[in-house]
């Protein structure tokens, strides 16, 4: 078995205490991922894993990262599954795992959100979503050299310069759209479990459900629709910049993320 755990102790105390009044995290907190070691989505854990264990050390939880190469490896004791574009098939890990959190950060594809599995959160964008953010894109710019997508290593609004900043400075790459939604959804464990103060899975699954505002640097409160995707400006990109964002501004309004791709679950 292909496996490879990290672990990041922190202290829980607050600069300025003495040492006898420092306390290790004493709660370990699995989570799984499954895919290639050392690609850009495991980079991307990597760092979501790195801070979240910044918050949760000072309140008795220490995250712990998997690297499996498929769903019959992962551990019992994990919390939440983060599957990419190198891992299994999302749906059959959801299906395999119903009481854990899977994370679908690598598949576009709408059947996956159609399914409206409880457990199953897509982070990465439905491929409708770019669909719709091309069209919508188009209506107001005869551009047809032009890609929709959630994450861009150049785009600099919305703290999105820090946090690719920090990604070129820990790994001296891009931050990829791969890399980004790893990043969000190993970030959605820790805010889970910090938040509820619980590190059962139902708890984790019940709070992205209901979960009503997430920062991830896109300049919007981010939520999961009713099919478990994530609801998300998309950038517009011609020639490795972005040109835009969408939903676009005068075609649709702007504030509704709900214009782009499905909502709804097959019945």
């Amino acid at each position: 078995m292909n496996r490879t755990r990290y672990a990041a102790p922190l202290l829980a105390g607050l600069l300025g205490l003495s040492l006898a009044s420092v306390s290790v995290a004493d709660e370990i907190v699995p989570i799984a991922f499954i895919g290639d070691a050392g690609s850009d989505a495991h980079k991307g854990a990597e760092m979501g894993l790195e801070e979240i264990n910044r918050a949760g050390g000072f309140l008795g939880y220490e995250f712990s990262m998997d690297v499996v190469a498929g769903h019959s490896e992962v551990a019992d004791e994990a919390i939440a599954i983060v599957v990419t574009a190198d891992g299994d098939n999302a749906a059959k890990v959801a299906e395999a795992f119903p009481n854990l959190a899977v994370f679908n950060t690598g598949s576009d594809d709408d059947a996956l959100r159609a399914l409206c599995r409880d457990n199953l959160f897509s982070i990465i964008p439905s491929a409708s979503m770019r669909q719709d953010a091309i069209e919508q894109w188009q209506q107001q710019a005869d551009d047809e050299e032009i890609t929709a997508v959630a994450h861009h290593h150049r785009f600099r609004r919305y703290s999105s310069g820090d946090l690719n900043g920090r990604f070129v400075e820990a790994y001296d790459t891009p931050m990829t759209e791969g890399a980004w939604t790893a990043f969000v959804a190993v970030r959605m464990v820790g805010d889970g479990v910090t938040r509820t103060a619980s590190r059962k899975p139902e708890s984790l699954i019940q709070h992205l459900k209901d979960l009503e505002s997430f920062d991830a640097s896109k300049g919007r409160p981010l939520s999961f629709r009713e099919n478990g995707q994530l609801r998300q400006p998309l950038w517009i990109v011609r020639d490795d910049n972005v040109i835009g964002e969408s939903p676009v501004e005068g075609v649709v309004d702007q504030d509704d993320l709900d214009t782009l791709g499905g909502v709804s679950c097959e019945k």
